[in-house]
């Protein structure tokens, strides 16, 4: 059996398959933009199309820098918070 790194370099893990996407918040959310995208672009001429699809791809690439720092920070502070578990010599005072 394979331990979880190797697993995770094969890409066998993928962190972001069960991120979003099953939410029924997010589904909703997701049905009310594509008809808002659907009404809007039904009311605007091309060229008004045309910029709004071009703003919502540039948004797009903004959001997955976005999403890749979050994942990366997120990544190294559990790392962080593993390593201070097994290998941080502080101990909180218990009382009581």
């Amino acid at each position: 059996m394979k331990n979880i790194i190797e697993n995770f370099y094969f890409g066998n893990i993928n962190p972001q398959a069960s991120a979003v996407g099953n939410n029924a918040e997010n589904k909703k959310a997701l049905q009310r933009l594509t008809r808002l995208e659907k009404q809007l672009t039904e009311t605007i001429d091309e060229s008004c199309k045309n910029d709004f699809f071009h703003f919502v791809k540039t948004m797009d690439e903004a959001m997955s820098e976005s999403n890749l720092d979050s994942f990366i920070v997120g990544f190294r502070l559990g790392a962080r918070l593993t390593y201070d578990t097994f290998c941080g010599n502080e101990f909180p005072e218990l009382t009581g």
